[in-house]
């Protein structure tokens, strides 16, 4: 049977281009054509609304996964069903999409040193250029490191998708089955605006919870848990996740997209960049819907991994 939700979105619309980055500013009706791929069993109308206020129905497709699955025990379990992913309204998203999700687990914390250390001696993970203090996350991870851990491990990179349900929550955490303002939270904690208690991060004006681009341990600050758990997905360490970033990738879903796999591949990747981290001077990549390319993101196919800036990461699973 499929689960239905209320989406309730602005129209107003920041698409970018590529390669030639100009913000294009555009209206979009919500029609609610498009199906999603896999199934879905309806998007309809619902009320007419505003130009400013659109609403929907999504209906989840019937091959969306809802267990029963059993978490390893450092992991979360993050429920099947539908959330509302974006808007980036100051990055490469033109609005949020509702986007159905079939149920796993992800890493309660960042993966710790003293984790990485253990995959290093098992001979699964390579030595990395960075050294930290056992609780500390692990910095300085390439993506194909990162990889080769969560393998290790039995696991694999969360894609940008899972990241975003884990750290906002589905659209179940404030109504079952309806979608709608409510569930765009702006942090994993909620709308409250980060303080230490909730996070280690640099605010506007340059003070930091640590000394300045130091993290924290990785089961730190559990007030700033997401609604299923997870630690620390705001700030202290940005995390890599499966996809390559792509201007626009969430505008191009369709309403009910059911586990969105990222973008095909363009020949090189740009890395994205997940949660902000304890030394940028900007709050909005801690928020949920931040999507970051690497600040040196290789315009050449040519550029190999160790060109791509590194990062912190957690696992999900199944593998």
């Amino acid at each position: 049977m499929g689960m239905s939700c209320r989406r309730v979105l602005s129209v107003l619309s920041l698409a970018w281009g590529w390669p030639v980055w100009t913000a294009c500013y555009a209206s979009h009706g919500e029609s609610g054509e498009d199906v999603a791929d896999g199934g879905a069993e309806s998007v309809a109308d619902a009320d007419s609304g505003s130009d400013a206020d659109v609403g929907f129905d999504v209906t989840c497709p019937s091959a969306m996964a809802c267990g029963p699955l059993e978490c390893p025990s450092d992991m979360v379990l993050v429920p099947c069903g539908p959330f509302v992913m974006g808007p980036d309204e100051l990055g490469d998203i033109d609005r949020a999409q509702v986007v159905c999700m079939s149920a796993y687990c992800i890493d309660r914390t960042e993966v710790s040193w003293a984790a990485w250390d253990a995959c290093v001696a098992a001979g699964g993970c390579p030595p990395l250029p960075c050294a930290g203090r056992s609780h500390e996350p692990v910095t300085c991870a390439t993506r194909t490191a990162a990889n080769s851990y969560c393998r290790w491990a039995g696991k694999r990179l969360p894609t940008d998708a899972q990241w975003e349900k884990a750290a906002r929550g589905g659209c179940e955490v404030v109504a079952p089955a309806t979608c709608g303002a409510e569930d765009m939270r702006s942090y994993p904690w909620g709308d409250a605006a980060p303080t230490c208690d909730l996070a280690n991060f640099r605010s506007a004006d340059g003070e930091s919870c640590l000394p300045f681009g130091a993290v924290d341990a990785v089961d730190a600050r559990p007030a700033g848990a997401s609604p299923y758990g997870a630690l620390n997905m705001a700030g202290n360490a940005r995390e890599l996740v499966a996809d390559d970033w792509l201007p626009s990738y969430v505008m191009s879903l369709p309403p009910g997209a059911l586990d969105p796999p990222g973008p095909p591949g363009w020949g090189w990747a740009c890395v994205i960049h997940r949660g902000g981290d304890s030394a940028i001077r900007d709050l909005f990549p801690l928020k949920v819907s931040s999507r970051e390319a690497s600040p040196v993101c290789p315009l050449s196919p040519s550029a190999t991994d160790e060109d791509r800036q590194p990062g912190g990461f957690r696992c999900a699973y199944p593998p």
